[in-house]
């Protein structure tokens, strides 16, 4: 069981760094802000009485006290997701607004382009291939 508690937070921690590692800089804000909560700190103190009585017990923690402390940290977490989410949801509209403009630049530059192309061309051929419309 203890060597399991170990790999959860060691498989946590690498999840946190990771996330801490890749986001910009606004979603890390996020994550920092929520992480000042108490119950941060709180799960943590819990969490070193369990490995440091690991070998003997006599945790003398309350298990509603943990529930408690874990779910206010859970509950932190998940508006913190749900930040995060609208954080992305919003960059990527952004990202698919500035493309779509984009994309509808460069087909209008293209099709001005091609008109004045052939424009171009009809008016050097106009009198000799009979290709084009004629005045």
């Amino acid at each position: 069981m203890y060597k399991k508690f170990i790999s959860l937070i060691s498989q946590q921690e690498v999840y946190i760094s990771v996330f801490e590692n890749s986001a910009d800089s606004h979603i890390r804000e996020i994550y920092e802000d929520a992480s000042k909560d108490a119950s941060f700190g709180q799960v943590q103190d819990l969490r070193d009485i369990a490995m440091n009585k690991a070998e003997t017990g006599g945790f003398g923690v309350d298990p509603n006290q943990w529930f408690d402390t874990i779910t206010a940290k859970i509950n932190i977490l998940k508006k913190t997701d749900d930040a995060v989410a609208a954080e992305i949801d919003s960059d990527a509209s952004a990202q698919l607004y500035s493309a779509r403009n984009g994309l509808i630049a460069n087909v209008i530059i293209a099709v001005l382009a091609l008109a004045a192309f052939a424009g171009l061309l009809c008016g050097r051929r106009q009198n000799t291939t009979h290709l084009c419309v004629d005045e």
